[in-house]
């Protein structure tokens, strides 16, 4: 897996990223207001969430069929994810990990932009690993097949 400064700092991670975020906040699942963009049964694109789910850098920046676009994309994404829901697959140990996964990413990626200087970013985090419990237990993790068969 790549680890998360590299996934969230591409397109496709931030998008990821936004649709977890909207995945785990409900997208605004409320009743109809004047800022509703579009809707998929009781899931809600409201305006605000649009703004969002560009860079922040791009924003103002994107042509209203752009817009139409991220609106498009985010109708079929809902809909196949309601879908994924109403079939339990959201209920999976692996989709479970892989969430997590992604929210430590996203979370630890938020970390890293605070720090531009990254000497600065390796003390802080020095520091907090001297402040929070860390185990490692490389004895517990299995050996590569080819070491098992001896192979270089």
């Amino acid at each position: 897996m790549r680890n998360g400064k590299e996934f969230c700092g591409t397109a496709a991670g931030r998008i990821a990223a936004l649709a977890l975020c909207a995945l785990l906040s409900g997208c605004g699942e409320t009743g109809e207001s004047e800022d509703e963009i579009a809707r998929v049964g009781r899931s809600v694109l409201l305006l605000r969430d649009l703004e969002l789910r560009a860079p922040a850098d791009l924003r103002d920046a994107r042509s209203r069929e752009q817009k139409l676009q991220t609106v498009k994309n985010w109708v079929n994404d809902e809909t196949l994810a309601q879908e994924a829901r109403a079939k339990g697959l959201d209920k999976s140990p692996e989709f479970r990990l892989l969430v997590s996964d992604f929210e430590r990413m996203v979370l630890a990626d938020a970390i890293r932009r605070e720090f531009r200087d990254s000497a600065r970013f390796a003390r802080h985090l020095d520091s907090l690993k001297l402040s929070i419990p860390i185990a490692i237990h490389p004895e517990r993790i299995p050996a590569d097949r080819a070491e098992n068969r001896g192979t270089p």
